[in-house]
């Protein structure tokens, strides 16, 4: 900083300087050109010397500006670097590397008032000082060599920044740091880099508050979200219901079958999150299994009454037309509402489409074997199986219970799964149990009254001074389900919010024009209130006024929308909708502007474990829809890092785990890297880099074995092993199937490494 204000000093006396002798020859000038004039008379040769003078004087001009120029850039170049390493970094040195000077620009009280006491500290000695000082014992060796001139110039010839991780030793705390080391201005001329260095743990601390400031602000404002949603979907429930009750009331008693399936499939599939966790089941999916399997017959409200109430044996072209009735239904499901999950549609699909496949690949429409099934189908196939064989049907009679079980036992119904027959077993009597009890229900019952409507369940507090405008609302808002309360006026606003809970109400509307406090200043105070949820909750103004000045000056006091009088339910749940999604895009833009937080393994820098689910869902996704996804995984893992930390301690075991994570990144340089363990890491190869993934694994080969010649994790020596797997459609269902391939060619590459690179 020193460097630069003097800079300017000398650029400004320069300046004053210029202009003192441009003073004095623009006076000679124009004394030599009046004398010459007296001489010769007037004549153009008096004007020459005035004409060069100009000339000198203009390029004197640009040259000074263009020198004040560079010097605000550099300036300009260096606050904003500065700038932004403040808040993160405790100690922040600019050095010079070619002038032997260090300024220290920001450190802890103590150290900053140490410093300015020691005069004449170059950068050759305050190195020296930070080694001998503040480095502890077991970071010293390792990072010396890292902060040489020599090698802080090569490094920072090739890229603008580097890091390095060492301890700092403060009595008997040890602290982990990380430091910044980047270049500035034309560094190949002029050696100047700033040394910032911070804490993790400090780090760690403030990312973590940072993050959970950010969920608690996303989940108050989803919270009442969630709750519609589950009302909704509860509609949904009630609508497959119906819809599945209108299919079988063509050939069996309306209602019992899709109550009896649900049943048994709630059942089976409870047993199959319990004793085979494998299939990923949890108590939601459960449930979403059960509700979907209300519909796995919707397809045959399109085969004929000729064909499905036949009494007899179905002629081969009868049986294709009602084979057809699983592929009809999918075709009638695609045609869902617009709010359905894509979860919830995909497991409808799942179901409808192959819950007649058998295990041995002789069930129908593909012929899929084993568990290329979806789980959800195969659950509900079994249970559709044996419902059949319990009732009665117009082409055969009911069989008795224990008959019927024992048939399925027996394989004399078809092939099913031996997990999903063991799970069949174990709930034997749970399912007597459902046929006997018809009381037992595996879903609440949903109450049909208001809730139906567009803003069912909303809470809102109505402001309006005038008590027939009022009266009037809040009977339209009633009848479309929201929640009303009335308030009279600003003043009787403000204490209604007061002396609630702070998720009292999910919006406010506003009247504008009210004696006392009007609809802007009541709005101003209640985004002043110090109450969770006010700064953020939808204001919606309700005017007569179109003008313009209006809507601007509500949008001013903090209101998010503004609507004309009459109200009506159309307007108040579009700008309810639109209020949310703005809510949520703000929330979204803090979120990715955390990306970096939430998504960063604090140690390495590369990607999370939370970052790596978040791309298998998204590859989880494509695998789902139908697409062939070309992905590679690689999976590494250290070797020795147990020695490392027993021989050097956990410090430089960090260190190691830091170093074989640069190896990994600069292999798969186009490729995202992820810390999904301690020393265990999975690059996910697209593009380029999956085209080229058989030059990559050779060129990580070769790093390992040039590490390998190193002496010491201190010194950098990296050992690790790496296998690779290519998503193959017919062999991987999901991503953990080519992971586990990738984690397989990973440990024979680890046995085969140990023959030849010791731990």
């Amino acid at each position: 900083m020193g460097k630069y204000k003097s800079k300017m000093i000398r650029n400004t006396i320069a300046n004053v300087v210029v202009a003192f002798i441009t003073i004095i020859i623009f006076q000679a000038v124009c004394y030599m050109s009046y004398k010459l004039g007296l001489e010769r008379g007037v004549d153009v040769v008096a004007f020459l010397p005035i004409a060069i003078f100009f000339f000198i004087l203009l390029f004197l001009y640009i040259f000074s500006q263009l020198r004040a120029r560079k010097i605000r850039k550099s300036m300009s170049d260096y606050y904003s670097i500065v700038d932004g390493l403040t808040d993160e970094y405790d100690i922040i040195f600019l050095i010079n590397i070619d002038e032997d000077t260090a300024e220290l620009l920001k450190a802890p009280k103590e150290m900053m008032e140490a410093y300015s006491k020691a005069k004449g500290k170059g950068a050759v000695a305050t190195r020296d000082l930070f080694y001998n000082n503040l480095l502890s014992d077991d970071s010293r060796e390792y990072a010396a060599p890292l902060l040489e001139s020599e090698t802080i110039i090569k490094e920072l010839e090739q890229k603008k920044s580097y890091y390095i991780t060492y301890n700092l030793q403060s009595g008997n705390a040890k602290r982990h740091c990380e430091a910044k080391l980047m270049r500035m201005g034309d560094f190949k001329k002029d050696h100047r880099l700033i040394f910032a260095s911070r804490s993790i743990e400090r780090q760690d601390k403030g990312e973590v508050a940072f993050r959970q400031h950010l969920e608690d602000a996303v989940s108050i404002r989803t919270e009442a979200l969630q709750e519609k949603n589950k009302r909704l979907n509860r509609l949904n429930e009630d609508i497959i219901a119906f819809l599945g009750n209108i299919v079988e009331a063509r050939d069996i008693e309306s209602g019992e079958h899709v109550r009896r399936v649900k049943g048994f499939t709630h059942i089976i599939a409870e047993e199959v999150m319990k004793n085979y966790p494998e299939y990923g089941l949890t108590p939601n999916k459960v449930d979403l299994i059960t509700s979907a399997s209300a519909l796995h017959d919707l397809g045959k409200i399109s085969i004929p009454d000729a064909i499905l109430l036949k009494p007899g044996k179905l002629t081969p072209d009868e049986f294709e037309t009602m084979k057809s009735h699983s592929e009809r239904g999918c075709e009638i499901l695609k045609l869902a509402p617009l709010d359905w999950s894509a979860e919830y549609l995909q497991t409808s699909l799942d179901i409808c489409k192959y819950h007649h496949e058998k295990y041995d690949g002789k069930g129908y429409p593909e012929g899929l074997k084993g568990d290329e099934i979806p789980i959800s189908a195969q659950i509900v196939s079994i249970v559709d199986c044996f419902d059949a064989l319990i009732n009665k049907r117009c082409y055969k009679d009911a069989f008795d219970f224990d008959d019927a079980f024992d048939m399925i036992i027996r394989g004399e119904c078809g092939a099913f799964s031996p997990k999903i027959l063991d799970c069949f077993k174990k709930a034997k009597e749970r399912l007597r149990n459902h046929i006997e009890n018809k009381e037992i229900e595996y879903d609440e019952p949903f109450v049909m009254r208001n809730e139906d409507s567009d803003l069912s369940g909303i809470n809102i507090l109505l402001v309006e001074d005038d008590d027939v405008s009022r009266s009037v609302g809040a009977d339209i808002l009633r009848e479309a389900g929201a929640w009303i309360t009335e308030a009279g006026s600003g003043e009787e606003a403000l204490d209604i919010i007061k002396n609630v809970d702070d998720d009292a109400f999910d919006a406010i509307l506003m009247d504008l024009f009210m004696p006392g406090l009007d609809g802007f200043e009541t709005t101003k105070k209640i985004r002043e209130l110090n109450i969770n949820g006010m700064d953020t909750i939808p204001i919606i103004a309700v005017s007569v006024s179109h003008s313009y000045a209006d809507v601007e000056r509500a949008t001013e006091s903090g209101m998010n929308a503004y609507l004309y009088k009459p109200l009506s339910v159309g307007q108040v749940s579009k700008a309810l909708m639109y209020c949310m999604r703005d809510q949520a895009n703000a929330l979204q833009e803090k979120l990715s502007k955390s990306n970096r937080i939430v998504n960063r393994d604090p140690l390495t820098g590369v990607r999370s474990v939370a970052a790596y689910m978040d791309k298998v869902e998204m590859l989880k996704s494509k695998i789902n829809s139908g697409e062939d996804p070309a992905f590679a995984l690689v999976e590494c893992d250290l070797n020795g890092l147990k020695s490392v930390n027993d021989n050097f301690g956990h410090d430089i075991g960090d260190i190691y785990i830091v170093n074989g994570c640069r190896m990994i990144c600069s292999v798969f340089k186009h490729s995202p890297v992820f810390r999904i363990g301690g020393d265990e890491f999975v690059a996910i190869l697209e593009g380029s880099d999956f085209e080229q993934r058989e030059q990559l694994m050779e060129q990580l080969k070769k790093a390992v074995e040039e590490s390998a010649k190193k002496g010491d994790a201190i010194h950098g020596k990296v050992s690790l092993a790496s296998g690779l797997a290519v998503f193959d459609a017919k062999l991987d269902k999901t991503v953990g199937d080519v992971l586990k391939r990738a984690d397989q060619a990973m440990y024979n590459n680890k046995k085969i490494m140990h023959m030849t690179v010791s731990d």
